[in-house]
């Protein structure tokens, strides 16, 4: 698979993460309940969004995972990862 699929239904999208979800994932990192629910450590900085999404990125060419942006229809701004 050369490019992360997009998935649609009414109501979501499914999508490949880019720089502009970088702040809404660095918002919901943030969240210390948010992390802890994840599994994940709550990152110091915004420059933490790009090793996300460069990791992101790369576990999906070395075809170990897939990450999606998910979005409501009709809006621009992610909901989730």
């Amino acid at each position: 698979m050369k490019a992360v699929p997009r998935l649609t239904t009414p109501r979501l999208v499914l999508r490949a993460p880019g720089d502009r979800d970088i702040p809404a994932w660095f918002a919901r990192a943030t969240d210390v309940e948010s992390a802890s629910l994840a599994g994940d450590p709550v990152p110091d900085d915004m420059s933490a969004g790009a090793r996300w999404l460069a990791l992101s990125r790369q576990r999906f060419t070395d075809g170990k995972a897939i990450k999606w942006s998910v979005d409501q229809a009709g809006v621009s701004d992610a909901i989730g990862t």
